[in-house]
């Protein structure tokens, strides 16, 4: 009987302590690891690197390092595009899904994010 008590003390302790482990632990949302920034530069009428793969909520920023103005234009739909970037001005796009982009200027630059 005393084995049983003893062991039926164990347990409960072990149980007890579980429950606060996994009660105080952090929610899987504060677990993630945070979201990055990336830079795709803007130079020589081409977007480096031109193929960029980030997670979602990652932050891309495109440099423009020409010498003319550019823009960042989501192909398919147009979900997104920047203004006119004029030389030495940046551009940031919280990424959430993947996507192909051009400069609606200069229609033979292009890039794309890869969401994984």
């Amino acid at each position: 009987m005393k084995k049983t008590l003893a062991l039926l003390k164990q347990s409960l302790l072990t149980c007890c302590i579980c429950i606060c482990i996994f009660s105080c632990s952090m929610p899987e949302e504060k677990m993630k690891e945070p979201a990055k920034m990336y830079t795709v530069v803007i130079e020589q009428m081409k977007f480096t690197p031109a193929d960029l793969t980030v997670k979602p909520g990652d932050t891309v920023t495109w440099v423009n390092r020409d010498i003319v103005e550019h823009n960042i234009t989501e192909e398919t739909n147009t979900d997104w595009s920047s203004s006119g970037l004029p030389v030495g001005k940046k551009w940031s796009l919280v990424v959430r899904e993947s996507a192909n982009y051009f400069c609606s200027i200069h229609p033979v630059m292009k890039g794309s994010l890869h969401v994984k």
